[in-house]
């Protein structure tokens, strides 16, 4: 098992966000060569959610609050009422 300090987690979003979008979304933030992988998953009911890996630069408590500040702001500012949740780890274990 290998303990990798990346951020990992999802946003999800309202039924009214489709995988179009979440595509393009994540192909905009794709240009930010931090960004390991995306993939779009179904949620609960008719959602979706965006997962990610995201390399930070510091593996600080400073720099983890930033990402997810500056993630909240930007999901904000683009979606509005229609990012309905996230969850968000800068650990995880990878077992294979």
């Amino acid at each position: 098992m290998q303990k990798i300090e990346n951020h990992v987690g999802y946003w999800k979003f309202s039924n009214k966000v489709t995988v179009d979008e979440l595509e393009k979304y994540a192909q905009e933030l794709a240009q930010d060569e931090k960004y390991l992988s995306f993939h779009i998953r179904k949620a609960s009911n008719d959602q979706y959610a965006l997962g990610f890996e995201y390399k930070p630069d510091t593996y600080s408590q400073e720099e983890s609050t930033a990402f997810n500040n500056d993630c909240t702001d930007k999901l904000k500012r683009r979606f509005g009422n229609d990012i309905v949740g996230w969850d968000i780890s800068s650990m995880y274990y990878k077992v294979k």
